[in-house]
């Protein structure tokens, strides 16, 4: 009975501690940097080095978050809208076909003259 229930209580945990993930990945990476920073390359450099990629990962992570709105609010990704993108583009070859029905007029045609314009064409009359 209570080894069935340790089990499922370390489930329980690990997922417990699966909804703190970020905050547990920015406290780990805080932590690493200052560690490098300042205990095992204690120069200048490695402090700017180490202040350079937690920069930049802040800025991956700030990134990230924003596209993950998007689907918050139930727009499409940027994947999808890349993929409507590119099946837009312009075919070398089109396949175009035009059909025309036949046009019947009971009534007549008061003083109309049909005229066709195309570059270089002339009126039809």
């Amino acid at each position: 009975m209570k080894l069935g229930r340790i089990s499922s209580w370390l489930v329980e945990v690990k997922q417990w501690l699966a909804e703190g993930k970020i905050v547990f990945m920015g406290v780990v990476v805080i932590i690493c940097a200052i560690l490098l920073g300042f205990y095992t390359f204690c120069s200048e450099t490695s402090i700017r080095l180490s202040g350079f990629a937690l920069q930049f990962l802040g800025m991956i992570f700030a990134i990230w978050g924003l596209i993950k709105v998007r689907g918050h609010f139930g727009q499409p990704s940027f994947l999808q809208i890349f993929i409507d993108w590119w099946r837009r583009r312009p075919k070398w070859e089109k396949n175009i076909v035009i059909s025309a029905q036949p046009f019947i007029s009971r009534g007549r045609l008061i003083g109309a003259k049909p005229k066709l314009w195309a570059p270089y064409s002339a009126t039809i009359n």
